[in-house]
Formats: structure tokens, sequence, C-alpha cells
């Protein structure tokens, strides 16, 4: 009797056994079958089938080396310092031709007249739409006016316009205030690229007395005295001054997407967000250089302040009072002055529903002029600029 519950105990052991390794192999070849397809999926959406991807040191190491076979359609074999490229790696991306790829060399249609006349320290460029006459008209009336005994200069920068009657009236608003530059090319917004390197132009070719440069868009209220005072700790050579963008991933659709063949890596180095960033101008200059000698990209910040800061080796300098609107809206019950830092420098705008934004830029900028601190128009004029400041 004990002999054959014994039996039957083996039996029992032996189908637990049996069960357990079957139900062990159909989930292992599930889960097999579920990686490749991940694997299958992230190919199709990242990379070209025939791409091997290996990881290895280079000009900038976080990035993934892309190996191309003879296959592969994204090869193309260029000429670079007399050898011919045959793979896309960081050395190729990532650092100037021998020769012109981009000549930058559109026709300047119209410039103040004054130009940059006697000492300038700040040079402020805003890039501007043609539709927005109302917010350059506040700007002229509030943060972007003429300070007596300051030395700063303000205009704005447009491409050519869809139509000969935009053109004309800028000529016309040209001839009145004497603040707007115009370069021969399409203002799209495909070409912003082509106008933020034409404020490198126009500043370096006609403004190099300018110790530094400011690129700002036209919604954004700037507080000139903050920015100034804070100019005053840095001398004036190798500053690259903004607010870092923490997302540098490469977009392959929607607004700003990139062409795999024109950038191949998933981020962009490190980069300034392209709503407002100061240089000095010899790192202009230098930029300027380098763009004519690396292919365009759209995302002008990224290619700017990234990719061309990246290969010319120029750092940057992070700060925390290039703002932006969107963080203060929670707290709209209570005054501008209550919701911004002391020290804000630019404080990028979203309309806010119920104005239009030039309206909520002056409506700010009103609150701050009030302020017992005098955020905007307390002025204290800073030390001058001299070799013994120490640049932060």
């Amino acid at each position: 009797m004990k002999s054959k519950w014994r039996i039957r105990r083996l039996k029992c052991a032996f189908c637990g056994v049996g069960i357990w390794l079957f139900a062990f192999f159909i989930f292992s070849t599930t889960l097999r079958e579920s990686g490749d397809s991940l694997s299958r999926v992230r190919n199709e959406h990242e990379l070209p089938a025939d791409m091997k991807v290996s990881h290895r040191s280079s000009v900038a190491s976080e990035y993934l080396h892309f190996e191309a076979t003879k296959e592969n359609s994204f090869l193309r074999e260029e000429k670079i310092d007399g050898s011919t490229l045959k793979k896309y790696d960081n050395d190729a991306f990532l650092r100037t031709r021998s020769y012109i790829v981009n000549p930058l060399d559109h026709a300047l249609l119209i410039s103040p007249r004054e130009n940059c006349k006697g000492k300038v320290v700040l040079l402020v460029m805003v890039l501007s739409q043609y539709s927005n006459t109302d917010r350059r008209n506040v700007i002229r009336k509030s943060w972007g006016g003429k300070y007596d005994g300051l030395d700063v200069r303000t205009y704005f920068i447009f491409g050519r316009q869809k139509t000969a009657l935009w053109d004309e009236d800028l000529r016309l608003e040209s001839e009145k205030y004497q603040d707007i530059i115009q370069y021969d090319f399409k203002d799209t917004y495909e070409n912003l690229i082509y106008k933020s390197l034409s404020m490198l132009r126009w500043s370096n070719e006609h403004c190099k007395n300018a110790d530094f440069v400011l690129k700002v868009d036209d919604d954004v209220l700037l507080m000139t005295p903050n920015l100034y005072s804070r100019l005053s700790s840095l001398k004036p050579e190798g500053v690259l001054l903004g607010y870092t963008n923490p997302k540098s991933m490469v977009l392959r659709g929607g607004k700003w997407k990139v062409p795999f063949d024109e950038f191949p890596f998933s981020k962009f180095p490190k980069y300034l967000s392209g709503m407002a960033y100061v240089m000095s101008q010899d790192v202009v200059e230098t930029l300027l250089n380098a763009a004519r000698r690396v292919p365009l990209i759209q995302v002008e910040d990224a290619y700017i302040t990234g990719i061309l800061a990246n290969i010319t080796n120029v750092h940057h300098i992070k700060d925390p009072y290039f703002l932006f609107a969107r963080k203060y809206y929670l707290k709209a019950y209570k005054t501008a002055c209550q919701r911004l830092p002391q020290k804000t420098i630019t404080l990028h705008l979203e309309e806010p529903g119920n104005l239009s934004l030039a309206d909520f830029m002056m409506m700010t900028y009103t609150e701050l002029s009030t302020c017992k601190k005098k955020v905007v128009q307390s002025w204290v004029k800073p030390h001058a600029l001299n070799e013994s400041n120490p640049k932060l």
C-alpha cells in the first residue's frame, strides 16, 4: 500500500515539474519575442535598418557613433580636409569644414543711419515679425527706449517680407525710428536661422565696438538695468550667457524637426534658450566664422549656442534669471513685483488670454516700474567695464 502511494507521489512530482518547465518555456519565448518586437520598433523609428550602433569616445562622448555600410542610403562621400568622409561620426558633424558651406552674403536692404557711433556696452538685437508693430512700439516706450547717458542700442531685425507693401512699411518705420535692419532673405520661420546669423553678421560688420550683443525675441520683457549690471561683472571676452535648455533631444517631426542626414544624433550639445542670450563681441565673430563652415540646421538656438559653441570651445555661463512667465501665472493674484525675483533679467511672456501680448508686456513693465525694489526704472549705472573685473 505504501509503495502505491510513493508511486503516485512521484508521478505528481514529475507532473508538477513538467508543468513548471512548460510554463517557463512559454514565458521565455514570449519575452524574447516581445524584446525582438521592441527592438524592431526602435530600429524603425530611430535608425535605418543597415546602421550599426557602437559606443566609443570622440569629440562629444555622450553621442552615439553611427557607422554606415556601403548599402546605406544616408551615406554621402564628402571631402573634408583632404580626406573622404565615408561614415557618419562626431568628427564629421562637430567640426568646421576647410571650405565655405554657408556664404551668408545676403544683401543688406535697410540699416540705421547712425549705426553704433560712440561707445556701446550693450547692443540689443530684437528678432521681430512684420505684424508685431504693437510689440515694437511697446518695446520702444519701455525697456528698449533710450536712456540718457547709457551705452545701449536697440534694433529690430527682419528678412524680406511676403509683399512689396510690407517691405515699404518697414522702410517707412525705419525712416521714422532709425532702428530697423533688413536683409535679403525670405522672412519665414524656416529661415529663422538666417535671421539669427544675420544678427551676428550685422553686429560684426556695423557695430564691432559693442562689448556685448543680446539676441532677444519680441515676446520677451527685458529688465535692461539688471542685465547691464550683470554684464558689469564680466570681462567682454568669451561670454555666452543665458538660460541652459534642459531638454536637448533632437526631434524628427513637428515644428523643430531635424532630418537624420543633417544631424544623426539623438541629442544636441547643451545649448541656451533662444528667447534671449548674450555674447561678447569676440564670441560673435567666432561663431559667425564657424557658421560659414558648418552645415545649417533650422533649430537656431541649438545650432548657434550648441553646435557652433561646442565646435569652437565656447563655454556657457548659466544664469537663473532668464525666466519664463508661465512659472508665475499660478500666482496671478499677486502683483508682478511680488511674483518676480528682484534680479530678473528677462521674462519670456505668453498671452494671458484677456490681453494682447503687447498690452501684457506694457502692463507688467508698468507694474514693475512702481515696485519698491525698482526692478525697471531705478537705474544705478554700474562700474565701468575693465580688465580687472573677473569673469564669473
